[in-house]
């Protein structure tokens, strides 16, 4: 089994910056201009999504989107191999570290999300990088601000169902 991986400081800022930075159509089409400023490879190209062969491989990075528009990329800034450590604790101790790193780079969060699957935002103007843990991985996404408030609007009406 491969080992477990993480960036290091120094690489989640300069992804974390290099994100916030990026200057492009938002178009679907226009997606291997992002493969060529990071250096990915295209994987796979769907009208509705593509996958990079990024830091950790095959489809550790995308981008999705809709009706030719993108609304997110998404990178895994973990990868390599499962965390099964005693409660992921080598996921959780990355993400306060990721979490630190990005902080000190771009300053205080706009949002920070506890939970389950915790998650910590950089609000801009048009987009937001977020910072999320899942169970066995932590992933680093800039989200439209659009995309964004309808993902957030889905949450909350789930949250509503359940009650």
């Amino acid at each position: 089994m491969t080992e477990w991986r993480a960036l290091t400081d120094e690489e989640i800022v300069d992804l974390g910056t290099r994100l916030r930075a990026l200057k492009w159509s938002w178009q679907m089409d226009d997606a291997p201009q992002v493969a060529a400023e990071f250096g990915w490879e295209i994987a796979v190209a769907e009208p509705k999504f593509v996958m990079f062969d990024a830091i950790f491989g095959f489809d550790t990075a995308g981008i999705i989107g809709w009706d030719g528009r993108a609304d997110f990329i998404t990178v895994e800034v973990t990868g390599g191999g499962r965390d099964e450590s005693p409660g992921q604790s080598n996921t959780r101790d990355a993400f306060v570290r990721m979490s630190r790193a990005l902080t000190a780079a771009l300053g205080e969060p706009s949002t920070r999300k506890p939970g389950s699957s915790p998650e910590i935002r950089w609000a801009g103007p048009e987009t937001t990088l977020v910072l999320q843990r899942l169970k066995t991985m932590i992933e680093l996404t800039l989200f439209t601000n659009a995309k964004l408030a309808l993902h957030d609007q889905a949450i909350e009406l789930e949250g509503r169902d359940a009650d």
